[in-house]
């Protein structure tokens, strides 16, 4: 039996309180009108015709029965909203960043507006849905900016406090200084330390807009090792950063051309200097 379109129609029509659709007037067939199908029981355009007429009557604010138009329209408008309401949410600090964000890892994306040292930075959260400039903190940089601890890496301290600083500090702040300053980056979070600052793999588009890995690039270049205390977190990717430190090693770069012998690695360094009050 061919399935009857006519008759689900009316239906439709039936259980939506809309008025039935005058028939067409038969006319004959003629050599060059569409195929019949006869498994639908009429032919195509007038199948498709008698959908999207009964479709547009169902969805019509004019409708006896209109909770379809309204379903349909209060549901586009909470879509759009959410849409608009993700794209544009900002976290101005570390704090402001939900704990289901950390876990899912969900980048973030900014703009580097703070070099703090040679494995911390500070960046300008800007949504996908974000058009605004990017204001001058000055010193409410604090509070407007989130501090990232890049992931997995160490790299040689500076001197704050009481404690001198290590060589090659002053190249590592200079590398990534160039590498990030004014940046606009992506960080993968991997969760927060004590201080609740943001550990993350922070990326940076290469000249060819591949994105890098500038924890891994910073070990492989010598200037950073691969962090090994208590809270480490490697993205997945320790075993990159295990071979890069060991290449390093082997070319004597950055920190490794250095007396080996007299090497202190920044983890001792700060124990050493600051008496275990911070070895991150």
């Amino acid at each position: 039996m061919p399935f009857d379109v006519d008759n689900l129609m009316a239906r439709v029509r039936q259980a939506f309180g809309i008025t039935a659709l005058p028939d067409k007037p038969s006319a004959a067939k003629k050599p060059n009108d569409a195929p019949t199908h006869s498994h639908l029981g009429k032919t195509l355009p007038d199948w498709t015709t008698a959908v999207t007429t009964a479709l547009a009557q169902v969805f019509s604010p004019t409708a006896s029965q209109p909770y379809p138009f309204y379903l349909l329209t209060t549901g586009t408008a909470l879509a759009l909203g959410w849409v608009v309401y993700r794209g544009t949410r900002r976290f101005p600090t570390a704090d402001h960043i939900p704990p289901r964000w950390v876990e899912k890892r969900k980048p973030i994306r900014g703009r580097v507006v703070r070099i703090s040292d040679s494995d911390n930075v500070r960046i300008y959260h800007t949504p996908w849905l974000w058009f605004g400039q990017i204001p001058d903190l000055n010193r409410e940089y604090m509070k407007k900016s989130i501090h990232v601890r890049l992931a997995g890496v160490d790299a040689p301290e500076s001197s704050y406090f009481s404690m001198p600083s290590q060589p090659f500090s002053a190249e590592a702040k200079e590398w990534i200084a160039l590498k990030l300053r004014d940046r606009r980056v992506k960080v993968i979070p991997c969760g927060k330390d004590r201080y609740n600052r943001l550990l993350g793999m922070v990326y940076v588009r290469s000249w060819f807009g591949l994105w890098q890995n500038v924890s891994l690039k910073m070990v492989q270049a010598g200037y950073a090792t691969v962090y090994k205390q208590h809270g480490a977190q490697y993205g997945g990717i320790l075993e990159q950063l295990e071979r890069a430190e060991a290449m390093a090693k082997r070319k004597k770069r950055g920190m490794w051309s250095q007396d080996l012998k007299v090497y202190v690695s920044p983890a001792e360094h700060k124990r050493k200097h600051l008496r275990g009050e911070d070895t991150v």
